[in-house]
């Protein structure tokens, strides 16, 4: 059992360092303009199941990132090893977690 650990261990990091990022980026990236509110962030955020997007200005050229944790941490979910009491992989649960907290949704 030892061996095979050892070997899947191996397996895992060359594997990991063998692929190039470009094999597993997203093309179409979405993006969200600056001026845009918080319930557009977080409404294509949950709508399309993505944890996060860059701002981009009129040019095109990333200004910064905005992340499904950036609006949890907004609504006072505390950052950790996980957000707490919300699951981190898991965008759907946005609205829930939001519920949760007390924080109306976007149909309030």
């Amino acid at each position: 059992m030892k061996i095979y650990s050892s070997a899947l261990r191996y397996a895992r990091t060359r594997t990991m360092v063998a692929i190039p990022v470009s094999d597993l980026m997203t093309r179409d990236v979405v993006t969200i303009d600056p001026d845009a509110d918080l319930k557009e962030a977080a409404r294509r955020l949950s709508g399309l199941r993505i944890s996060g997007m860059p701002v981009v200005d009129a040019d095109n050229r990333v200004l910064g990132i905005i992340s499904e944790g950036d609006l949890l941490s907004l609504a006072g979910v505390k950052k950790g090893p996980h957000l707490q009491g919300c699951s981190p992989a898991c965008p759907r649960r946005t609205a829930a977690c939001f519920a949760k907290k007390g924080i109306p949704s976007e149909r309030s």
